[in-house]
């Protein structure tokens, strides 16, 4: 199964693709939701936005990857991650992109039956966004996880974008949903 969407924003255009074996079907569910930042204060970013990923399907996947990435992207993004945090950030125009996502060692906590050891580390780096990979879902089992994008061209350097992706996903559940893809979205 491969889902394809494409998301345009005054920054350019954020890509998000799927492929399991076997297809999810529409047990895929993509959500833009309308996150509110809690930034520190004097704090502020002219755009963020997020999205939530899920899926639990009746029979057992055998590979899982998710890909949320820049269309165009001619340089490698700075890692910026945290506790919890996985991060990278691409300056662009006058401004600073920002996308982050949690880290192996969270998705874990909320997802217990999850391994990473070795190379089975759920996250990676590329050199235009992130991937999530799963190897391995047994039947009925719930899988969720989010990125969060921030772009500012105000306060650049200030740390606001990195404040703006680093929201636990408990908290990203909370928000309402704006638009929603599903896995009949698949191109």
């Amino acid at each position: 199964m491969m889902f394809h969407v494409t998301e345009s924003f005054p920054f350019g255009c954020v890509k998000m693709a799927c492929a399991s074996s076997p297809s999810l079907g529409s047990a895929l569910e993509v959500q833009r939701v309308g996150l509110l930042p809690a930034l520190p204060d004097g704090m502020a970013v002219d755009l963020v936005t997020a999205y939530r990923i899920s899926f639990a399907s009746s029979t057992p996947i055998q590979s899982f990857s998710f890909d949320f990435t820049l269309a165009e992207c001619q340089t490698k993004g700075d890692v910026n991650s945290g506790e919890w945090l996985e991060a990278q950030s691409w300056p662009i125009g006058n401004g600073l992109l920002m996308f982050g996502t949690e880290d192996g060692e969270s998705l874990q906590s909320r997802m217990p039956w999850l391994r990473i050891e070795g190379a089975d580390y759920p996250v990676e780096y590329m050199i235009n966004g992130f991937r999530v990979s799963i190897p391995h879902v047994k039947p009925n089992t719930t899988v969720g996880f989010h990125f969060v994008l921030a772009y500012n061209h105000v306060d650049k350097r200030c740390d606001s974008e990195w404040f703006a992706v680093d929201v636990p996903h408990v908290k990203i559940c909370e928000f309402p949903v704006l638009k929603h893809f599903s896995g009949a979205n698949a191109g």
